[in-house]
């Protein structure tokens, strides 16, 4: 509800909430394995995967709030969070909405630093961008996540849109420098 209203406050804090029991119980689930014996270690496991799983799908959570509230750096550092988790998981699903997450949050550190100017930067940022929506993308062939491979396409598609807006407005620079 609070997501609904737009009330992010209160949104990251019910769910760093949640985060934080989560991450307990994996830690627990964890110890229980470490200290299993060979007959439980099978079903542990599968225990351990879902409770990390879990624990990912908030960090992704965060990390969503991070890029809808303009948090970027905090987006990331939950994304990448969340991505280890669910490689961990087994969980390729997960795993293609992780990067694609991050995709998205760095063409928009890259359309931050082009305003800045800082061309360096926003090259890196392009680059981390594309990386990470061609490996959602992989993913989501690979394993046929068909939904997710959406919003692949779709993210791919605005990086590219960004692409060409940079190389026309650089066109129009160079065309605007002997007058």
């Amino acid at each position: 509800a609070y997501t609904f209203l737009g009330r992010w406050g209160f949104t990251t804090r019910d769910v760093e909430n949640a985060l934080q029991i989560r991450q307990s119980i994996l830690r627990d689930e964890r110890e229980r394995l470490e200290k299993a014996n060979p007959e439980e270690r099978e079903k542990l496991q599968r225990v351990a995967m879902e409770a990390a799983r879990k624990v990912g799908m908030s960090h992704n959570t965060l990390g969503d709030f991070g890029r809808y509230t303009g948090h970027l750096d905090n987006a990331l550092n939950q994304y990448t969070d969340a991505l280890k988790l669910f490689r961990e998981a087994k969980d390729t699903t997960w795993q293609a909405k992780a990067l694609c997450g991050m995709g998205e949050t760095y063409r928009r550190l890259a359309l931050d630093a082009n305003e800045r100017g800082n061309v360096e930067a926003r090259d890196e940022f392009l680059g981390k961008a594309l990386e990470n929506m061609q490996s959602s993308l992989y993913l989501c062939q690979k394993y046929q996540i068909d939904g997710e491979r959406d919003t692949a396409l779709r993210r791919l598609g605005r990086y590219y849109h960004d692409l060409a807006l940079l190389e026309m407005k650089r066109e129009k620079n160079r065309d605007t420098e002997f007058i």
